[in-house]
């Protein structure tokens, strides 16, 4: 009993002290997440060979950039850019006629047979005048019915109509085809589509004198005519190369008109 009282002075006295004199338990310190991650320093490494012939050093870039931008200077002062132009008018030496053959009747397999035997009966006479079976083509063909709006849209039979066009290579004998259509049934001329029979070797030639034609400007601008071609590059031109005319009988040469022709290129000069 004695020695329980003598531990529970010691006790009693050890913690009065400790309140005496402020001192505390030390605190347990947190973990801290930045702590136990801490970021490696980065270290960026070139490889370079000795042996490698590609590296080049930077004397080496300057003095190759310096030899391009020379070279450049000196095509910019010594190549142009000119687009030459040319157009052609020509005469016309070829046609091509349009015409329809229309056929009403109450029964619609009247119709489109007196249509067709109509075509047939043409496209024969046509051949006996020497006209090839590949000029002659058939446009289109349909058959429909045909109302009467005054009493509420009531068919009162069917149309049929039949279009096709052929060409020819000489104009002084359009008058006469002209006859053979109207002859054979033929109840429409659409109309007739005057052109050239030698388009591509007359855009060729154009595009001859475009090439001329570029030549004198680049001359002009260089005062020098002794030039060299760089390069050419072809333009798109929308050009007038067939005339449609609405038929009229004994229609002069003259009234016709011509036909024009376009070339347009894009050339690249310098000085020889």
């Amino acid at each position: 009993m004695k020695k329980k009282s003598i531990f529970i002075s010691i006790l009693t006295l050890v913690l009065c002290v400790t309140m005496l004199t402020g001192i505390v338990a030390p605190k347990k310190k947190p973990i801290i997440a930045n702590e136990m991650a801490k970021a490696e320093e980065v270290i960026e490494y070139t490889y370079e060979d000795e042996n490698d012939s590609n590296i080049v050093s930077d004397d080496q870039e300057n003095l190759l950039n310096d030899t391009i931008s020379d070279q450049n200077i000196d095509d910019c002062h010594t190549c142009i850019c000119v687009i030459g132009k040319a157009k052609l008018t020509l005469s016309p030496d070829m046609a091509t006629i349009t015409a329809c053959i229309e056929k009403f009747n109450e029964d619609i397999n009247i119709s489109k047979n007196e249509t067709l035997e109509i075509l047939n009966n043409v496209i024969n006479a046509l051949k006996s005048q020497g006209i090839a079976q590949e000029k002659i083509s058939l446009d289109y063909f349909n058959a429909g019915p045909s109302y009467d709006f005054a009493v509420g849209r009531q068919p009162i039979g069917f149309y049929s109509k039949s279009c096709f066009s052929f060409e020819i290579d000489n104009l002084k004998d359009i008058p006469n085809y002209i006859s053979i259509l109207t002859e054979n049934g033929v109840t429409n001329i659409c109309d007739i589509c005057y052109s050239l029979s030698n388009i591509e070797e007359e855009y060729n030639n154009a595009l001859i004198q475009a090439l001329d034609n570029a030549k004198a400007k680049a001359s002009a601008i260089f005062k020098n005519d002794n030039l060299k071609i760089c390069g050419i590059r072809e333009e798109y031109v929308y050009s007038a190369n067939t005339l449609c005319r609405k038929y009229v009988e004994d229609i002069s040469s003259s009234l016709i008109g011509k036909v024009e022709i376009e070339a347009c290129v894009n050339v690249e000069f310098k000085e020889g």
